[in-house]
């Protein structure tokens, strides 16, 4: 059983970890985890300069020109930049106009430069041609810093006829990987419809170009960071993968994807997850990265060492000015700060890794954790089975947050735990219910057993480990009791009525003798021997044999009397107790036992019971089993108070005299 739901468990972690509901339980504890670590120092290779509020109320608008770009452009080139990545829509939508369009568009705008200036400027707008965007792509060219551009993905194919929407763009292929690898069992990565490109001018002053595509968790939340958009047949890389090979100075030679395993630039490996994801190791809260204002930058205030030898990713943090998305630390992350984070990421070399790195370490914990918990739900007390189901979860919980912490390792928490629940429970049902099985078994069997054999010996069988250990002698008290005439009563009846009778009379014995803690040591036709104190005596036994007379005496008095009301013949019995030491053992052959007392005492009980009809009572008793009754009794117990002192007799086997009581006196 344990074994089976391990399997399932270690199945269902194989083929639906990714499936929405295991995913969005995954990503609430890895931002726990998170949390628990707390936030982290970034290396400091990326500083963010930010379109703020302060920025768009000094430039008098809504958004930042191409004029204002071009200028900061050249004002980190002065300042030292090590590169420069540009994360902002640039002002006028419509750019990467078809080439068929385009020619047409440039021939309109020739035709009106002299008679229409204003209308000929808006289509070298659209074109990318004003003097605006031609200004930036000098100061592109320009800079000594590689300068990264971004271009749009189009992913539905609703917007294949927006105006700049297209696939073929030229000088845009030239940016897409050059070397692509298809792991086993990945995808094609992200299929767009679509890109809306730089203009020409722009594509061809920019060093490298990449996609700005975000992606959203299944609850909204940026913690992924897609590397590869496919688009007409080529993959090409993100803006953060672009930003990060310049700043190191690979060549595109050497910026390389295996898809669903690995990016590689130069010598650096990025792992990706099944879906072809960076996972990425958030810093903090808003405001983690470095970041200094884009107004500051344009009027010169920012001192050299702030940007000198750091890559710069100019983006937008204004209200309103671009969407912002929640995150592990962050409720209201701009995408500036993700892309920033992605890129720090790459260089430090911090992303988290999952995949293929943490499935060992995953499956290790399903398998172990399963396999301990079932094995303690089958076998320890069910409080301590469950403190240990708790302990493991509460151990592979810490060896997640350690891994996190110390080797940047997202192991998988919620099958490993889920694993250990979903093997605890089961199996400490099927337990539970076994054992009320088994215990319903062994109280039928009980129950079966008692009717030949004596609760009381019952239950003290049931309890060894072994059967009694031979003979031994112990304390007792052993009655005798008998019906009177039985033959005379019975005489006149059919055997079924006289076998009715010793059963009604027989009950009456057992009664009276299990409600004292007796054993029925046998019944005798017509009568019946007990003893109390075995299996185990106890420091009441003399006195709950002196009980179990009076029952006797009384029951059957009771029951006579209803029989004579009846018109019945009256029943009487004859009881004798006595108590002493006697040899309590089996007597039997090698596979069946009876268990028997013998010696003195047990004649002298039957002898006393054979007196009671000479000396005129109901119960006869020996002075020795008073003497050891009256220490035990209180000073209330009427048992003892009705005993009438008869003095010595003589009984048959017994070379001395003997004190005896009678009851009624």
């Amino acid at each position: 059983m344990v074994a089976a739901l391990t399997l399932a468990t270690l199945v269902l972690y194989v083929a639906g970890r990714d499936t929405r509901l295991p995913a969005e339980l995954e990503l609430l504890t890895l931002d726990a985890r998170l949390r628990l670590r707390g936030p982290e120092a970034p290396s400091g290779a990326v500083v963010l300069v930010l379109a703020d509020d302060r920025t768009l109320a000094a430039l008098g608008g809504g958004t930042v020109s191409r004029a204002h770009l071009a200028q900061a452009v050249a004002a980190l080139d002065a300042l030292g930049a090590r590169a420069i990545a540009l994360n902002l829509l640039l002002e006028g939508a419509a750019e990467g106009v078809a080439p068929g369009a385009a020619e047409a568009l440039r021939a309109v705008a020739d035709r009106l430069e002299g008679i229409a200036p204003h209308e000929a400027a808006v289509m070298r707008s659209v074109l990318g041609e004003d003097g605006k965007t031609r200004a930036l792509a000098e100061a592109i060219t320009a800079a000594r810093a590689p300068v990264v551009l971004p271009f749009g993905v189009v992913t539905s194919t609703s917007a294949l006829g927006a105006p700049g929407a297209g696939t073929d763009v030229p000088g845009l292929p030239a940016h897409a990987f050059r070397v692509v690898l298809r792991a086993s069992g990945s995808g094609a990565g992200t299929e767009a419809d679509a890109v809306q490109a730089p203009s020409p001018a722009l594509l061809a002053a920019a060093d490298a170009v990449g996609h700005a595509r975000l992606i959203l968790d299944v609850d909204g939340a940026l913690r992924h960071h897609d590397p590869v958009v496919s688009v007409g047949g080529r993959d090409y890389p993100s803006l953060a993968l672009q930003a990060a090979r310049v700043a190191l100075g690979i060549s595109p030679d050497d910026l390389a994807v295996s898809l669903g395993a690995w990016v590689r630039l130069g010598d650096r490996v990025v792992p990706l997850d099944r879906a072809g994801r960076i996972a990425v190791d958030p810093y903090g809260p808003a405001g983690s990265l470095p970041s200094v204002s884009l107004i500051d930058v344009l009027e010169g205030t920012v001192p050299p060492g702030v940007i000198r030898d750091r890559l710069v990713l100019v983006g937008g943090s204004a209200s309103g000015f671009g969407a912002r998305f929640p995150s592990p630390f962050a409720a209201n992350l701009t995408a500036a700060e993700h892309v920033g984070t992605m890129i720090d990421n790459i260089l430090s070399g911090r992303v988290l890794r999952r995949g293929d790195a943490a499935v060992p370490a995953d499956v290790a914990a399903i398998l172990l954790g399963a396999g301990l918990t079932g094995a303690a739900a089958l076998a320890l007390p069910y409080g301590t089975a469950a403190l240990v189901a708790v302990a493991l979860a509460g151990l592979w919980a810490g060896v997640t947050v350690w891994a996190l912490t110390a080797l940047g390792l997202w192991l998988n928490i919620v099958f490993p735990v889920g694993g250990i629940v979903a093997v605890f429970v089961p199996c400490a049902l099927w337990r539970r219910i076994r054992e009320q099985r088994r215990r319903r078994q062994m109280e039928r069997q009980r129950d079966n057993l008692s009717r030949y054999v004596s609760p009381a010996m019952v239950e003290s069988l049931a309890n060894r480990d072994a059967p009694f250990a031979g003979d031994r002698m112990i304390d007792a008290a052993v009655l005798f009791v008998d019906m009177r005439e039985s033959t005379r009563i019975c005489d006149g009846l059919d055997p079924r009525e006289a076998m009715d009778l010793l059963r009604a009379f027989l009950s009456v014995v057992e009664r009276c003798v299990f409600d004292h803690d007796g054993v029925l040591d046998r019944f005798q036709g017509d009568g019946a021997m007990a003893s109390f104190g075995p299996p185990e005596p106890t420091p009441d036994y003399a006195l709950n044999a002196l009980r179990a007379a009076r029952c006797l005496a009384e029951s059957v008095a009771a029951w006579s009397a209803t029989r004579e009301a009846d018109g019945h013949p009256p029943i009487r019995i004859g009881v004798g107790v006595h108590c002493g030491r006697v040899l309590m053992g089996e007597l039997g052959g090698e596979r069946q036992f009876a268990f028997t007392l013998s010696g003195e005492t047990v004649a002298i009980a039957s002898r006393l019971e054979g007196m009671t009809k000479t000396e005129g009572c109901v119960i006869l008793v020996s002075e020795d089993l008073l003497a050891a009754a009256r220490p035990v009794a209180s000073a209330e117990e009427p048992v003892l108070a009705a005993f009438h002192p008869l003095g010595q007799r003589t009984v048959r086997g017994r070379s001395a005299p003997l004190d005896v009581w009678a009851w009624p006196g």
